[in-house]
């Protein structure tokens, strides 16, 4: 147990340390606490590389060319929260698919059978260590959009060009079971499944034909 006079130098040291004062220290110690980014309100985050970022922005608005102010702000509100894009994988900014594609696919009377999507991650949240059968992140995604269109739809899942993007989280031995605890494959297939559910829903014009 504490003597007081212990807890009045514990008292007297801490005020000698009250964490950064600088707009710059402060920039640095926001990151601390940082483990995955999925929802970092910053555009750039800890262990990302600023350069990648502006590359991508800088791109992005000049392949919009936007006109005008209000162009102007929608195209940068486009490239820094992306358009049917979520932020699964690592190297986010770098040469990589960011994009959920989505296909919806109907009978001649319209009725909906499928939604197809595509999107660039590897399926390795689960490593060599799981002995659990699994689709992983896109299987997950598979099971939640069927779940939600209804069991009428099937939706196969495509991986696309993933070559350098792995999932935030990556070979673990297994899912966690602690209670109140997302498995994290679970976790980023629920997220990659809610995205393809909206782009789903906001699909409003079928095509009689077409090339694919």
């Amino acid at each position: 147990m504490s003597t007081k006079a212990q807890i009045n130098a514990n008292q007297q040291n801490a005020q000698k340390s009250t964490g950064p004062r600088t707009v710059e220290g402060k920039a640095v110690v926001s990151q601390n606490a940082v483990k995955h980014g999925l929802f970092a309100a910053e555009a750039v985050i800890n262990g990302e590389n600023p350069a990648d970022y502006e590359l991508y922005h800088d791109q992005m608005l000049a392949e919009l060319a936007p006109v005008g102010m209000v162009e102007s702000m929608l195209a940068a509100r486009f490239v820094s929260s992306g358009n049917s894009s979520i932020r699964l994988g690592r190297n986010p900014y770098g040469p990589t698919d960011k994009e959920v594609l989505v296909m919806k696919l109907a009978k001649p009377d319209g009725t909906v059978v499928a939604s197809l999507f595509d999107y660039a991650t590897h399926a390795t949240c689960l490593g060599g260590r799981n002995l659990t059968i699994s689709g992983d992140v896109l299987g997950l995604a598979e099971q939640f959009v069927e779940k939600i269109l209804g069991e009428q739809v099937i939706a196969p899942a495509f991986a696309g060009a993933s070559g350098n993007i792995d999932p935030w989280f990556r070979v673990l031995p297994g899912f966690n079971t602690e209670p109140g605890w997302i498995p994290e494959p679970v976790l980023l297939g629920t997220l990659l499944g809610e995205e393809v559910v909206h782009v789903y829903r906001d699909i409003e014009n079928l095509s009689a034909g077409g090339d694919i």
